[in-house]
């Protein structure tokens, strides 16, 4: 849901700008210890954001650097929990992961890694 403001692009470009520096110093700091809780709710920021003025490639790339570094990709950090059983968010096979990527607006809590995807596939 595209909302148009009419923002002239100086607007757009200066939000935009902001937005990008304070992504890039709270990637930064989740290099050190990743808060998946923090993380989803500024990626919740940013899907707000988008739905008002549109998508930004910039902030995409950031948030692409960020999530798919290696470490990252292998990182429980993406998890919404983990108990000492061991039971995570994990889909339990490829087809269930599937099934939530296509369905991520009906989730009610998205791991960060799905809410990238979702900004991705605005």
């Amino acid at each position: 849901m595209l909302l148009d403001l009419n923002l002239p692009n100086l607007v757009k470009d200066a939000i935009f700008k902001s937005l990008k520096q304070i992504l890039k110093t709270l990637l930064s700091n989740m290099e050190v210890e990743c808060d998946e809780a923090k993380l989803r709710t500024f990626l919740q920021v940013i899907i707000s954001v988008f739905s008002f003025i549109g998508p930004s490639l910039d902030i995409l790339d950031e948030l692409w650097k960020f999530f798919s570094q290696i470490p990252r990709l292998n990182s429980s950090c993406r998890l919404k929990a983990m108990t000492l059983e061991g039971s995570t968010s994990i889909p339990a096979s490829s087809c269930a992961w599937l099934s939530q990527v296509q369905n991520i607006s009906t989730l009610k809590e998205p791991s960060s890694f799905l809410m990238f995807v979702q900004l991705a596939g605005q």
